[in-house]
């Protein structure tokens, strides 16, 4: 794929622009307020104390945009439904039972060295 020289120099000034709305060639800083200013600038993320117990954070995160401040969410995210995997070795596998090899765990195999030619070790 070729991409030509005017592609590349808009991407470049796109890329620049970006950075620039983040907070310039300085990029983002972090500011720790026990209250919020009343006003705010670009490329400043405020963290403010937070007093929410169920929220893990420290600190709650505000960024001034549209000459407001506004929140950026926190959330918890869930991640029992995903894959679970567990390392061991092909020894430790095959202690394994039936019941723990098909229980929706994907088992990473560390040490083949053992392992006969042509066994499927269930991955």
């Amino acid at each position: 794929m070729s991409v030509s020289l005017e592609t590349l120099a808009l991407a470049k000034k796109a890329i620049a622009k970006a950075i620039g709305d983040m907070g310039g060639a300085g990029g983002i800083t972090y500011s720790i307020v026990d209250e919020l200013p009343l006003s705010g600038s670009a490329g400043i993320i405020y963290l403010l104390p937070c007093e929410d117990e169920d929220n893990q954070d420290l600190y709650e995160e505000y960024i001034w945009v549209n000459n407001a401040f506004e929140r950026i969410p926190w959330k918890t995210v869930d991640l029992s439904d995903y894959a679970k995997v567990r390392s061991l070795t092909y020894a430790e596998y095959q202690a394994l039972s039936a019941a723990e090899k098909n229980n929706g765990t994907y088992y990473a195999i560390t040490d083949i060295s053992n392992v006969p030619d042509g066994t499927n070790v269930g991955y």
